[in-house]
């Protein structure tokens, strides 16, 4: 579905072109999409938002109701770092400002932040690129008290990319989230990494991305609906 045009609260229909095609619509929050230039965008409360994610032909995107888990998703010198370092301003972030941060890790390093998943599917993400060559980095997530431990190598090239880690803990204790994790013995050929936009929710795949900055924020549901009868428009073909 490609609404004709739209504005806060409604999405126009194009085929068929009248008033009954037209969703009536709802967001309670802002939400963000990807626009027409491959850049990240905020929409506001009750704005349809077509996204460009897949290519040149956008789709109205529709979510459920979702939470980032992590403060300071953007603004990475408030994580804890070991032996790493986190630079400022480093290179434009995937919204075309200059927020990208550069995370270096030395021997035995690691940059991570508390987060409070639950026992339940859950999805780690973030943007991360090179600033040299394309190569591999390691990303990790660990509840403690029995809930687990998993690194894991993500191919990074020199252009934003969303990586996600899925995973479902068995056990709650202290949780964190890394932005780097060299302990593990991964091998991995990346030292430094650019990184922006991390989240954390209790889903099994990542959604659109929420920003947080000293507390979790909730983006909420997206929700359409056509208050006319289209019975004449739609047949059995």
């Amino acid at each position: 579905y490609v609404p004709s045009g739209y504005k806060a609260g409604t999405a126009y229909g194009v085929l068929p072109n009248v008033a009954n095609a037209d969703l009536a619509f709802v967001r309670g929050s802002a939400g963000t999409r990807v626009n027409a230039d491959g850049l990240l965008e905020s929409e506001l409360s009750d704005v349809p938002r077509l996204d460009y994610t897949d290519g040149l032909c956008p789709s109205l995107l529709t979510e459920p109701a979702s939470t980032n888990l992590v403060t300071y998703s953007e603004d990475l010198t408030q994580w804890t770092k070991s032996n790493s370092t986190v630079t400022e301003n480093a290179t434009l972030d995937p919204k075309g400002t200059n927020n990208g941060f550069l995370v270096s890790l030395d021997t035995s390093s690691y940059l991570n932040k508390t987060a409070n998943f639950l026992a339940e599917p859950t999805t780690f993400s973030v943007y991360l690129k090179s600033p040299t060559v394309a190569g591999t980095y390691p990303l990790n997530w660990y509840a403690s008290n029995g809930g687990g431990h998993h690194r894991e190598l993500v191919n990074v090239t020199t252009e934003w990319q969303r990586f996600e880690l899925n995973f479902t803990p068995t056990g709650l204790g202290t949780r964190f989230v890394y932005i780097g994790d060299n302990r593990g013995g991964l091998g991995e050929s990346l030292s430094s990494v650019y990184a922006w936009g991390a989240q954390v929710e209790s889903s099994s795949k990542a959604t659109s991305y929420i920003k947080t900055e000293a507390s979790i924020e909730t983006r909420s549901a997206d929700t359409g609906v056509i208050s006319g009868d289209l019975s004449s428009y739609i047949n059995s073909s």
